[in-house]
C-alpha cells in the first residue's frame, strides 16, 4: 500500500462542537496508523500564526525562514518534511477556514523564488526534495455540489503551486455516518487526480 511509505501531515481545523468532524478524523488517524504511515497532526486554530505579508523575507533575506517566529515557522517546518498534506476542514464560501488559510501561505517558504514552467505554466519549484501530495477533506452542514467543485479547484491550483505530484478531494456532510464518510474517503484516495491546470 503506498499510504506506509508517506510521512502525513494533516493541517486540523475541526471546530470543537462538530461531532461528527471529529469521528471522521478519529477514523482517518487510525487507518494512517495502520497503515505504518509516520503521522503528524497540526491544529492551525489552536496555534499562533501572524498572516502572510508577502515581504519575501523568506525567500530572499533568510531563505526558507519567515521574519515571523511564530508557529507558522512550525507549520512551514512540517509541510517541508511532509510527503502527503491534508487539509481537514470545514468549507467556508467553498474553501478551507481561515487558520489553514494562514498554514498554507505561511509555508510558501518551502519554495524557491525562482519559477519554472511546470505543467505548461508558470510556478516556483521546490526548495526542498519532497514536494507533498495533497488531500482536502471538507465537511459543510448541507450536500453543495458547487463548494464542493470549489474546494476541489482551489486545492488543485495549490497542488500545482506546491509542486504536488497527485490531489484527492472529498466532502462530507451531516447526512452520513462517519463510517459511510470514511469509505467515501477510501474510495477517493484510490483515485487521486492527475495534477493539472
Amino acid at each position: 500500500d503506498d499510504m506506509n511509505k508517506k510521512t502525513t501531515l494533516i493541517l486540523d481545523g475541526t471546530p470543537k462542537t462538530d461531532l461528527l468532524a471529529s469521528d471522521v478524523l478519529k477514523k482517518f488517524k487510525e487507518l494512517i496508523c495502520q497503515s505504518g504511515s509516520p503521522l503528524l497532526v497540526l491544529q492551525p486554530t489552536e496555534m499562533k500564526i501572524h498572516y502572510c505579508t508577502g515581504c519575501f523575507h523568506c525567500w530572499l533575506k533568510d531563505p526558507g525562514m519567515c521574519v515571523f517566529d511564530d508557529d507558522g515557522r512550525t507549520i512551514a517546518r512540517a509541510f517541508s518534511r511532509a510527503e502527503r498534506v491534508v487539509f481537514f476542514t470545514p468549507l467556508i464560501f467553498g474553501t478551507y477556514n481561515k487558520d489553514i488559510k494562514n498554514a498554507v501561505e505561511r509555508s510558501i517558504s518551502i519554495l524557491l523564488p525562482t519559477f519554472r514552467k511546470w505543467k505548461g505554466e508558470m510556478h516556483h519549484p521546490v526548495r526542498y526534495q519532497t514536494a507533498p501530495d495533497l488531500i482536502g477533506i471538507g465537511f459543510t452542514d448541507h450536500k453543495d455540489d458547487a463548494a464542493s467543485e470549489i474546494f476541489r479547484r482551489h486545492l488543485m491550483r495549490n497542488a500545482l503551486n506546491f509542486n504536488a505530484q497527485s490531489l484527492v478531494t472529498t466532502v462530507f456532510t451531516p447526512s452520513q455516518s462517519a463510517d459511510e464518510a470514511v469509505e467515501q474517503l477510501k474510495r477517493a484516495l484510490e483515485k487521486p487526480e492527475e495534477i493539472k491546470p
